[in-house]
């Protein structure tokens, strides 16, 4: 029965229409919360709720009350797990704008 309530209330959720304005996403961003959607999962809903980029979902939801207290260990995992896939990547090339790219090569035989 509980698990039959929180569909519902996630297919309501993801339903609802949402606007550019923070204390409605940050209601919405609570309401995810409260049916244990991840940081990483509401960062990808406010991207197509929004139509926002990656970056700009990643500030929204954990600049916004919800999420304020686990902002600071969220960016410190990211940021170790970056460094262990620059270390793992074949490749790592940075453009212009400074994005990074890495390349992995996936073959049986490649030895780094």
């Amino acid at each position: 029965m509980i698990k039959w309530i929180k569909n519902r209330k996630e297919k309501k959720l993801i339903n609802k229409l949402l606007i550019y304005d923070n204390y409605e996403i940050n209601r919405y961003i609570a309401d995810l919360k409260a049916i244990d959607y991840s940081i990483i999962r509401t960062m990808g809903v406010i991207c197509k709720k929004l139509k926002v980029c990656l970056d700009e979902s990643r500030d929204l939801v954990l600049n916004l009350p919800t999420w304020i207290n686990e902002k600071d260990r969220f960016i410190e995992f990211n940021n170790k797990a970056w460094e262990v896939l620059k270390e793992e990547a074949d490749k790592v090339e940075k453009s212009e704008d400074g994005k990074v790219r890495l390349t992995f090569n996936i073959n049986e035989n490649n030895n780094k």
